[in-house]
């Protein structure tokens, strides 16, 4: 089943990281400059700025995307985003690797149009959802967080690209996206896809849901113990049992989380 497949490979991913949660978007290197250096000099290692620059100028790294190669178009203007703080000439380099059909450059531009990037800025971008949707669609076959994306924009629908709420579509998209990203991406399709188990109609499934829920939990991702807990309370894809929904939610509403605790004090209020 995918179910079981996803919670395999996040369970995985989870264990390599120490066996704690991450919330942010630790990518894969995808590009040949060194990933370590890059995270190095990504935490405001000068020496490692330096050094990255250096590499880019030994191997010609401008000299190439200025003949055309994408590759280095994109390396070149994640160098110039990141680390050399020349934001417009970053953009205007990933403008040209997406032309070329870079998915990288595809990908990150088309965060910087909807402002799902830190690259975006309101005072120098105005956001562009027909192009941002236009790129996650041609990136989509090879980034799993475009796929995301287009799982959103047509779960909400998008009224500047004409895009109507399109349940079927959105909860393909989550199902690519689950397959194709890792870590803090791959939770957010899980949980997006367990929730359309267990409560759209046209995707119910209340033992998935339970079972993604349940995983989700175990790792610490936000929302799903009270996710949880509510299948337990509901009777979906488990027995119905106010006791384990209520010990599950206890830890959670003792750290102040406020749904868990209006959760568990209508448990308790029930007894």
């Amino acid at each position: 089943m995918e179910a079981d497949a996803w919670i395999k490979k996040l369970k995985k991913e989870y264990a390599d990281c120490g066996g704690y949660y991450w919330d942010k978007d630790d990518i894969c290197p995808s590009t040949d400059l060194d990933y370590a250096l890059k995270m190095r000099a990504r935490s405001g290692d000068e020496g490692a700025r330096r050094e990255l620059c250096g590499i880019a100028e030994r191997y010609g790294l401008k000299e190439s995307a200025e003949n055309g190669d994408a590759a280095a178009q994109y390396e070149l203007a994640e160098l110039c985003l990141d680390f050399l703080g020349k934001r417009e000439e970053g953009i205007e380099w990933l403008k040209s690797a997406a032309a070329f059909k870079n998915t990288d450059a595809m990908l990150l531009l088309g965060e910087i149009y909807c402002g799902k990037s830190k690259y975006f800025d309101p005072d120098e971008t105005k956001p562009n959802f027909a192009a941002a949707f236009e790129l996650f669609e041609g990136a989509a076959k090879k980034q799993g967080r475009a796929c995301l994306y287009l799982g959103e924009m047509h779960r909400d629908g998008c009224e500047a690209v004409g895009l109507p709420v399109n349940d079927a579509k959105a909860y393909y998209w989550f199902r690519q996206a689950a397959n194709r990203t890792h870590k803090a991406f791959r939770a957010k399709a899980m949980a997006e896809i367990a929730r359309y188990c267990k409560s759209r109609s046209a995707f119910r499934d209340g033992k998935t849901a339970f079972k993604l829920f349940s995983a989700l939990a175990e790792i610490g991702y936000a929302g799903a113990v009270c996710e949880l807990a509510d299948c337990y309370m509901r009777g979906i894809g488990v027995d119905k049992s106010d006791r384990m929904a209520a010990e599950i939610l206890l830890p959670a509403a003792l750290s102040g989380n406020a749904r868990a605790e209006k959760m568990y004090e209508s448990i308790k209020n029930r007894e």
